[in-house]
């Protein structure tokens, strides 16, 4: 410590060091938040991070609380137990839903929008067509006031493989040995005979031109959906043999799903008799659910209608491609 020996020099003193720093140069001032270190910054980065996680792990526990409080709440009052993420599936509805995944799908919409509306058109003129061509025919004979019976019956069947013009058993040679079939009696068995065999005889189901046209038309579409028919890589931009045989495919299905409505549609009207009136089944006991023979041609027929359509159309399209 520094000691002055008069009053006037430690007065001088004081006088100086006040002077010197009354006078020293100010610090400059710093407007707004005071910069912080790089150290600094980063805990308190590190702090609001923690912060915001927190609030969205709470958010979350939250909701997850809700969500199980909801499905205690909901198994109680109904008796059900609701299946939760925690518990796992029994290995055999695992196991259905893995089959359900990889082969249960359905197939695309179709795509080949020509080739559906051809086959459309195809099976709707064929639908007719079968109707009406083969009876129009045999029934304009057998009427042709110009031709006898058996002279229309040898028109309709030359070689005799269907109706055979044999001298029935029980006509009498004797009163007239000359024209066995002169007889009224026995003309008009023959021609009951030849519209029996001629003649197409339908089931229910096919029994009209319009209802044949729906049938198969509506089991060709799903038979086509569900085999991919419809498609490009199946119809148009494809190889013959592919076409071919996806036709083949399709025809299959489609005539399976005919013969079963075909057979059902028997079957049914043969139990109710109201519904037997309406549709003139009455011919058919209610026992006997069977196809005829028109409708099994009916089914196969159309198979070489569609592989002609569909041969024809591929060749087609694939020359101006």
């Amino acid at each position: 410590m520094k000691f002055f020996g008069t009053p006037q020099a430690a007065m001088a003193a004081a006088l100086s060091v006040a002077s010197s720093t009354a006078f020293a140069p100010m610090p400059a001032l710093v407007h707004g938040p005071v910069p912080l270190s790089a150290p600094h910054q980063q805990r308190r980065r590190r702090g609001a991070r923690g912060t915001t996680t927190g609030l969205a792990s709470s958010r979350q526990e939250d909701a997850e609380d809700r969500i199980v409080s909801l499905k205690k709440s909901w198994s109680d009052q109904s008796g059900v137990c609701l299946p939760s993420e925690e518990t796992e599936a029994p290995p055999a509805l695992a196991m259905l839903g893995n089959l359900k995944k990889k082969y249960w799908k359905l197939p695309p919409a179709p795509e080949d929008q020509f080739i559906m509306t051809g086959d459309i058109f195809t099976l709707f003129l064929y639908a007719f067509t079968s109707h009406s061509i083969n009876d129009a025919i045999v029934g304009g004979l057998l009427e042709d006031p110009s031709l006898t019976i058996p002279e229309a019956v040898r028109e309709l069947d030359p070689l005799q493989t269907v109706v055979k013009l044999q001298t029935p058993v029980w006509v009498d040679l004797a009163s007239n040995p000359n024209v066995p079939f002169g007889n009224p009696s026995v003309d008009h068995a023959l021609e009951v005979t030849a519209r029996e065999s001629l003649m197409n005889h339908w089931g229910i189901l096919l029994s009209t031109e319009g209802s044949a046209c729906v049938a198969l038309c509506t089991c060709w579409l799903v038979a086509g959906y569900l085999h991919r028919s419809f498609s490009f890589d199946n119809s148009t931009y494809c190889g013959g043999d592919k076409a071919l045989t996806k036709t083949v495919e399709t025809w299959a299905t489609a005539a399976l799903l005919l013969a079963w409505c075909a057979a059902g549609a028997e079957g049914l009207a043969g139990h109710f008799p109201a519904l037997q009136a309406l549709v003139c089944g009455q011919c058919h006991p209610p026992s006997q659910v069977v196809l005829t023979q028109s409708d099994l041609l009916f089914v196969v027929d159309s198979l070489t209608v569609l592989i002609a359509w569909r041969w024809s159309a591929h060749r087609i399209l694939n020359t101006f491609r």
